[in-house]
């Protein structure tokens, strides 16, 4: 998401995990390239960087093989620098955030950007690991109506 953003002229600093191996930098390469700031990417030691393939079935439907690998290596430290990249992110931004990283981390960003009144977008993949509700947010921040312009 942060590189199509990216590609579409807006602002995005990515936040997760890579491993301590040859497939980081790979990983990182285009995002770089893309200009994406990347500033908020470590490196998990001792972790494989996570990888993901994508196969379309005959019927259509889409199947997704993923190995987490570093993205599941989050310790309490590691989620520092994200809460304070939402609470110093200029009004206007708005959180992505997928399930490739452990739950805990969705659940406590998603509440910090909640806390700022933050648009949220949730990509609920891995499916498996997304939990309902996700944050125990009052009614009036689940949903934002759409602004009437004019």
């Amino acid at each position: 998401m942060a590189f199509l953003a990216r590609r579409l002229g807006v602002l995005a600093q990515l936040f997760g995990r890579v491993g301590d191996d040859e497939l980081s930098e790979q990983a990182l390469r285009r995002l770089r390239q893309a200009r994406v700031d990347v500033s908020g990417v470590t490196s998990a030691a001792g972790c494989p960087t996570a990888v993901s393939m994508i196969a379309v079935l005959p019927d259509g439907k889409k199947c997704i093989a993923l190995a987490n690998k570093a993205n599941d290596a989050w310790g309490a430290d590691d989620l520092r620098p994200v809460l304070a990249a939402i609470r110093e992110t200029p009004e206007g931004s708005v959180l992505v955030v997928d399930y490739e990283l452990p739950p805990a981390i969705v659940r406590k960003a998603v509440i910090a950007a909640a806390e700022r009144r933050l648009p949220i977008v949730i990509g609920p993949s891995p499916a498996d690991r997304v939990e309902l509700p996700c944050s125990p947010m009052p009614p009036r921040l689940r949903r934002t109506p759409p602004r009437r312009r004019g």
